[in-house]
């Protein structure tokens, strides 16, 4: 038995595993992939050809004929040579909405992309993007927000990209209300104690409304419009809280955050991205291993 881990993890991730197959007559042979674990890796991008001829060369070492594999069963929908992040579902659940472009502009002129799970080419949806992060409505709705703070709303039904309006300079990850009539986004601080630090929500039509105060580091929402809102102490102990979308109902949970810097990129401010099951019941979020088990969740909110 061949297993393979997954991104980011190692052969120790099958740990538990090997005793119960060797007792069980099997022969089990672990892999560390190329850059994981104690493998190293050259100058080559990752590819599934690369990873698999990797696989064979162990197989081959170890005069394997052939072998039963087990690991993360992941299907490759995007194969280009170009940097593909931040996938988001369509709320059909038919295809995959992501960030797309040449790893020296990517947060200066890359492009929203969508591929069907079914297969096919990737399509274009609009080109030119300058911000990493983006919302999809209900309606299928694509909210974007442009360098200068202007705030659009891309429909790929009829390929018109409206202007919304507008937010301040150091607005940034915008959410669809759930009926698609507002939009909640982060304000960071300018100085200590900033006042219009936090969360707010605006339908562009009346006066933007501050609905949590302070050092906010990210906020999720669950199907019912529910908000969660990691809040980010000194202490790096991030407090969790939820709130209503018009700021009614503020109350903490007894549930705590470690904070920490994203380590995949130097000199990263700490912020810690979370997200919320549909029913509101888990959160998930980065823990502070970096290369292992770095998903931990939350079950039971209270």
């Amino acid at each position: 038995m061949t297993l393979l881990h997954g991104g980011l993890g190692d052969s120790g991730n099958w740990g538990d595993q090997v005793p119960a197959l060797i007792a069980n007559g099997y022969r089990a042979v672990v892999i560390d992939s190329r850059g994981h674990g104690r493998s190293t890796r050259d100058g080559r991008l990752y590819s599934y050809e690369l990873v698999a001829s990797d696989v064979l060369a162990v197989m081959n070492a170890l005069h394997l004929d052939r072998a039963d594999a087990n690991g993360a069963n992941a299907v490759q929908l995007v194969r280009d040579s170009r940097v593909n992040l931040f996938p988001r579902w369509s709320p059909d659940g038919n295809r995959i909405v992501y960030l797309s472009g040449d790893s020296s502009d990517i947060l200066r002129g890359g492009e929203y992309r969508s591929v069907a799970l079914a297969g096919g080419p990737p399509q274009t949806l609009l080109q030119g993007v300058s911000n990493s992060t983006f919302d999809i409505g209900r309606d299928g709705r694509l909210l974007h927000q442009t360098a200068t703070g202007e705030v659009r709303a891309y429909d790929p039904r009829d390929g018109k990209d409206l202007v919304l309006g507008s937010v301040p300079a150091n607005a940034w990850h915008l959410l669809w209300s759930p009926d698609g009539r507002s939009v909640a986004y982060l304000r960071g601080a300018h100085r200590k104690d900033d006042p219009d630090a936090g969360l707010w929500v605006t339908d562009f039509k009346t006066a933007p409304r501050q609905v949590f105060h302070g050092w906010v580091t990210w906020f999720a929402k669950d199907s019912q419009g529910d908000l969660f809102v990691l809040k980010g102490k000194p202490d790096l102990k991030g407090e969790l809280w939820t709130l209503k979308w018009d700021g009614s109902e503020l109350s903490r949970t007894t549930q705590t955050i470690a904070l920490l810097y994203n380590f995949n990129y130097l000199h990263s401010l700490a912020i810690n991205q979370i997200d919320v099951s549909p029913d509101g019941r888990h959160v998930v979020f980065e823990s502070q291993q970096v290369l292992q088990e770095n998903i931990g969740m939350i079950e039971n909110l209270n």
